[in-house]
């Protein structure tokens, strides 16, 4: 065990076992007082942490186990209990962060197809933020959240690796804003979320501060060709027009929950 965790000792009498599809367990069973035994599994159940060659989570995530108890009196014997709190364990199937990559039998994996459906749209309402050397407005109440799905194990059992970015356009047009086109990181270098439920993560660009045409429109574009291939358009108006002295601003932040 590294140095610096903190991790609990099994108490009671302790074996081990292995699942059907190669996990390994501990079994800890111990009985209180002649009143109840309880029977608790601890199932390796690793973090998968992102794919390539430079993982964004740490190594010790591997070490995480499902933890499975079961309970009963002493109306109850342990000869019959056991066998059926094994089978238990030994059919629990993972999900969240302990599935593997690849797309759930039977669903398409994620791709260009179909972001109309995993994109969403908030408006930001915290404090006026700004450029402590200009003093330009970056983020204000208003600001334009736009933001795509990309991984769901709830919903989509998928993880979209193409190559996204965002285009404001005003008419056929880039917009003037810095960094118009900027893309979301490659999968492989995606920041993972909180260990416990990553769940649901969200690339997310921040529009601020438009003061051109309200007709100006925001596309998820392929950026991998030229000119960029227009994927599909976020449904929402320009953000207000917070300072007609500072420059509109596109910039890029992540969410999970």
């Amino acid at each position: 065990m590294p140095r610096g965790i903190n991790y609990l000792q099994p108490t009671g009498h302790v074996s081990a076992g292995q699942r059907p599809d190669g996990r390994r367990y501990l079994r800890a069973v111990r009985s209180q007082a002649g009143v109840q035994t309880t029977a608790d599994y601890y199932v390796a159940w690793p973090y998968r942490c992102a794919l390539g060659p430079r993982p964004a989570c740490p190594a010790i995530l591997g070490l995480r186990v499902l933890h499975v108890s079961v309970h009963w009196s002493k109306l109850v014997t342990s000869a019959r209990m056991l066998p059926a709190s094994e089978r238990v364990v030994r059919a629990v199937r993972p999900i969240g962060n302990a599935v593997d990559r690849s797309p759930v039998p039977g669903r398409q994996p994620c791709g260009a197809s179909g972001l109309d459906q995993v994109g969403t749209v908030r408006d930001y309402q915290g404090q006026v933020l700004r450029d402590p050397r200009t003093g330009a407005t970056v983020l204000g109440s208003g600001t334009r959240m736009l933001m795509l799905r990309t991984e769901d194990y709830n919903l989509l059992y998928c993880r979209i690796g193409d190559r996204i970015a965002l285009q404001i356009l005003d008419g056929d047009k880039l917009a003037p804003i810095r960094s118009n086109g900027l893309a979301l990181p490659v999968p492989a270098t995606l920041p993972e979320g909180v260990a416990s439920s990553p769940l649901l993560m969200w690339a997310m660009w921040e529009w601020t501060n438009w003061c051109g045409s309200r007709s100006a429109t925001a596309w998820l574009v392929d950026p991998t060709v030229q000119p960029a291939k227009r994927l599909a358009r976020f449904r929402t108006e320009p953000p207000a027009c917070l300072d007609p002295k500072s420059p509109p601003v596109l910039q890029y932040a992540y969410a999970t929950r």
